[in-house]
């Protein structure tokens, strides 16, 4: 598993490549979240039979912050710069994997136009135009953090907690990760939410041809299981909403296991 360092006209990026040689996927991490997070996917055994790439987004893990905060820490910046990626590594037509904000990447990249063989979403509900939050995420239970710049230490403690599901403490890897995020990669993506003409996710699944996997986590207090089930997706795998057992917002960091046996399943079905 090798890392390197991309350059893209959204800065410096920090690459992880699985370096397997079969079909390709792309995986896209949450907001203040990071590619290291996916390490137990990247790691299992589905890495003999794929090449998993894994990155950080601007402000993110080992990505050095935006020179240009205003213009790279958007949706849309991040949309694009996955189009670059693919291009630059040379993915051809992957698998895109999104987590929470990774999941919203992926399918505002896909309807910007990017060509992939899937898309396999873990804890995103995808969003209308104008999005809908309120129908689709508990707020109560997200907060402001999202899109908040500063986080004290407490408050960081106490949003890694409502990641995971009853009883499963946080590992320590995942408030660094909040932590070490550029606040101002939260604070421009709220302010940019409000600002850029997005594409409409829903209606963009609505029509899209390939197979879409949905999933949640068990325990996910961040997403209304709701308005996901009330999407109109025709190409749904497996015609309903996929639950990740035991788990809660972050399946890659509190059920590893069962969400490698689900992407497998998904993965070697697009293959049969």
């Amino acid at each position: 598993m090798d890392k390197i360092k991309i350059e893209t006209t959204h800065g410096t990026i920090s690459v992880i490549d699985g370096g397997g040689s079969g079909p390709s996927v792309m995986m896209i991490h949450g907001n203040s979240l990071n590619a290291a997070l996916f390490s137990p996917l990247m790691s299992s055994r589905l890495a003999g039979n794929y090449r998993f790439v894994a990155f950080d987004l601007p402000g993110h893990g080992d990505s050095p912050r935006a020179v240009n905060p205003g213009k790279d820490y958007s949706l849309a910046a991040y949309a694009s710069m996955v189009r670059e990626l693919v291009r630059v590594l040379g993915l051809g037509m992957p698998v895109l994997f999104g987590h929470s904000l990774g999941g919203h990447i992926a399918m505002q990249a896909l309807a910007g136009g990017l060509d992939c063989r899937g898309l396999f979403i873990v804890g995103t509900p995808p969003l209308g135009s104008p999005p809908d939050y309120a129908a689709a995420f508990n707020l109560v239970a997200t907060g402001d953090w999202m899109f908040r710049a500063e986080l004290p230490a407490e408050e960081i403690k106490k949003t890694a907690a409502a990641c995971m599901p009853p009883g499963i403490p946080a590992p320590a890897e995942l408030a660094r990760a909040i932590a070490s995020t550029d606040p101002r990669a939260r604070l421009e993506l709220g302010i940019s939410m409000g600002r850029d003409i997005l594409h409409d996710e829903a209606a963009f699944l609505a029509s899209w041809p390939r197979p879409v996997a949905i999933t949640i986590g068990e325990h996910d207090t961040f997403i209304k299981r709701s308005y996901l089930e009330g999407l109109t997706v025709p190409s749904l795998w497996g015609g309903s909403i996929r639950t990740i057992a035991g788990a809660g917002h972050c399946p890659q960091v509190d059920a590893p296991e069962q969400l490698t046996a689900m992407l497998g399943e998904y993965l070697d079905g697009l293959e049969a």
